[in-house]
């Protein structure tokens, strides 16, 4: 990048900061808004993303993209809401050692059924690729190196009853 085009985009962000720094304390309203219509235009959006990063990757698949890309940003913007907002945690389950689980059936499911998928279209490459990711998945679930969970967020004053959660040592 040339000198030039540096101190141009540095004066761009100047002046985007500027204006974002005079707009401030934005109101609660304010920010919750975008962030519901980041959501949307992720998830409205989402198969012309996905095909913008694998040009830019050169081979990368759309399901591959959703995957690593488009969902776990739907993810943290929702829980940017909850940390904006008077909401609360009431029930928090890890779900990991379920997901591992999952994955091994549906890695299961998708084997059993290789002419079926194979008569939709889909090649051997698309095949590997998705035997792959289930496995590479299951393990980090299983060794849990990655980790998942499902919450639960009230308003104040609610009062509903405790949830009560699985013993999930058998799924282990």
């Amino acid at each position: 990048m040339s000198t030039t085009e540096a101190a141009r985009m540095a004066d761009i962000l100047k002046r985007q900061r500027a204006a974002f720094t005079a707009a401030l304390p934005e109101q609660m309203s304010v920010r919750r808004d975008r962030i519901d219509r980041a959501i949307a235009m992720l998830i409205d959006h989402k198969d012309h993303f996905a095909k913008a990063v694998s040009a830019d990757f050169g081979h990368r698949s759309t399901q591959q993209t959703l995957m690593t890309d488009i969902m776990p940003s739907v993810g943290a913007l929702s829980a940017s809401i909850a940390r904006a907002s008077d909401m609360r945690v009431f029930h928090l389950e890890d779900i990991g050692p379920h997901y591992a689980r999952t994955l091994h059936e549906w890695r299961r499911n998708l084997l059993a059924n290789l002419p079926a998928v194979r008569a939709l279209g889909y090649d051997d490459a698309f095949i590997r690729m998705w035997e792959f990711y289930f496995c590479y998945c299951e393990g980090g679930f299983a060794e849990r190196v990655v980790g998942d969970v499902q919450m639960l967020l009230v308003k104040p004053g609610n009062r509903r009853p405790a949830i009560a959660t699985a013993d999930i040592s058998a799924v282990r």
